[in-house]
């Protein structure tokens, strides 16, 4: 489920014009860490994030450049002889 929402998340990203996500990951969390780098995400800065009654958590700045490019839908033929409608140019995340 993690991994369909961070794919939501690109494509809502590069659609509305954002150049990047960014979050914050737990580094103990190691399953977390992997998914995020497996989805492109770069560790950008590390901090010990300090709470009441820890020690301080170790947590890493994660961040992934959002590849925009510009796709044509094709054109599309009515059944209308002759009338033919070509799609809009959309904006989609970049692999």
């Amino acid at each position: 489920m993690g991994r369909s929402i961070i794919r939501w998340l690109e494509a809502w990203a590069a659609q509305n014009g954002k150049a990047a996500l960014t979050c914050r990951v737990r580094m103990e969390m190691e399953a977390n860490m992997r998914l995020y780098r497996s989805e492109g995400f770069v560790v950008t800065q590390e901090e010990i994030v300090q709470r009441e009654g820890t020690t301080g958590i170790p947590t890493a700045h994660m961040r992934k450049t959002i590849l925009l490019r510009i796709c044509e839908k094709p054109s599309v033929t009515s059944k209308k002889k002759g009338h033919s409608r070509r799609g809009n140019a959309q904006l989609f995340g970049g692999d």
